[in-house]
């Protein structure tokens, strides 16, 4: 008899995670937004840091091409061998003739 009541008491009562953890709705409700709102400040930080991390690295290419084409621009203004000052009318392929006249 004493069994019958306990598991009719056991029916009745839903598995409820207050009821499996002894905690009333309230203080479940609050810990779970809290947890909630600490996942989406750490998922907010991780995105904010991937977005700082491409702004930086956007920057460093774009600083990288600008050095890249000056240097370029640079070598080919004159000749490393003499030094003599290309015209800007000289093309890249006669500028190329030109130094590899040095080696001839």
């Amino acid at each position: 008899m004493i069994v019958k009541a306990n598991q009719q008491t056991k029916s009745n009562n839903p598995t409820t995670l207050s009821n499996e953890t002894g905690l009333n709705e309230e203080a479940l409700v609050t810990l779970l937004r809290n947890s909630y709102e600490l996942q989406q400040q750490e998922t907010q930080e991780e995105e904010d840091d991937e977005e700082e991390e491409e702004e930086e690295e956007d920057n460093e290419e774009k600083k990288n091409q600008t050095s890249q084409t000056s240097v370029v621009n640079e070598e080919i203004r004159e000749c490393p061998m003499c030094y003599w000052e290309f015209p800007k009318h000289l093309t890249l392929e006669n500028k190329k003739e030109h130094i590899e006249n040095h080696f001839a």
